[in-house]
């Protein structure tokens, strides 16, 4: 039979309160330590359970991290844990129909003719999310960095 943990991980990223996603990550301690292959039920800030596309992969690091990663809609999750089960972050990986409006519109005011591609979301406890955002046409790739409402280019690549 396969293991199921239930878990706050999911209000982590849309709750405000950096001191409430302390308290929940606290509470997200099983979910560091399951099993390979266990699966993982994420509630919502509603509370309402909502259940990950497929296994969930458990990996331990050389400096004893935990990184579960896994697939939901559309995205690829990996979420970083203290060996004691901390939240430390959370990559997330998607392709550009996922990215939020307000950042395309901040990516868009600057590089409205470069097509975006690929997107890496970076979630932590207590500091606003930071995009890295890849732009990308048969000249060019551009990579952005977008923290608030900030843009900052990080790098560009002539082909």
């Amino acid at each position: 039979m396969k293991n199921t943990i239930i878990t706050a991980a999911s209000i982590l990223f849309v709750m405000g309160s950096a001191n409430a996603q302390n308290n929940l990550v606290a509470s997200a301690h099983p979910a560091a330590s399951a099993p390979a292959g266990a699966q993982v039920i994420h509630l919502n800030s509603a509370g309402l359970a909502t259940q990950v596309d497929g296994d969930v992969d458990r990996s331990e690091l050389k400096d004893k991290t935990v990184l579960l990663s896994w697939n939901e809609e559309g995205a690829r999750y990996r979420a970083f844990f203290t060996a004691g089960g901390n939240w430390l972050h959370t990559l997330v990986s998607y392709e550009k129909d996922l990215l939020p409006a307000r950042v395309r519109d901040i990516v868009r005011g600057t590089y409205h003719d470069l097509p975006i591609v690929y997107v890496d979301e970076l979630r932590t406890p207590d500091q606003a999310t930071v995009y890295r955002v890849q732009l990308q046409d048969d000249k060019k790739l551009v990579i952005v960095k977008v923290a608030g409402d900030e843009l900052e280019k990080e790098a560009e690549f002539r082909h």
